[in-house]
């Protein structure tokens, strides 16, 4: 039984437009011929990486900014489950105050504690 090989580990390999793998030579040191990026530097400038990582970002949910913000929320999620409470503490209306003040801002860099262990 013979399998048939899609793919020759010596040829660029890149789809063509027809859909088969292309069959031409790959430039030197590279995987791709040069028709199919073989002779690409790649980006150089802070610009161009910046254009390549917008056109590679599907969602943005895994962002700094997006994590940032995420983590921004569970802090003032925090600080209204405290509000909820009975009987807060004056340092804790205080920590409330901050964490709220903090998300208005957008700046972030607060802790807030639970002292009742929830």
């Amino acid at each position: 039984m013979t399998e048939e090989v899609t793919h020759d580990p010596m040829r660029c390999g890149a789809r063509t437009r027809s859909g088969v793998p292309c069959r031409s030579w790959p430039v030197r040191g590279r995987r791709r011929c040069r028709m199919h990026g073989g002779k690409s530097t790649g980006p150089r400038t802070a610009e161009g990486r910046a254009r390549i990582a917008a056109a590679n970002t599907t969602h943005g949910e895994r962002t700094k900014a997006a994590k940032a913000e995420r983590a921004s929320l569970a802090k003032l999620n925090k600080a209204i489950r405290l509000l909820g409470k009975q009987e807060n503490t004056e340092a804790e209306y205080q920590e409330i105050a901050e964490a709220v003040a903090a998300f208005r801002s957008g700046t972030d860099n607060l802790q807030i504690v639970d002292t009742n262990g929830e």
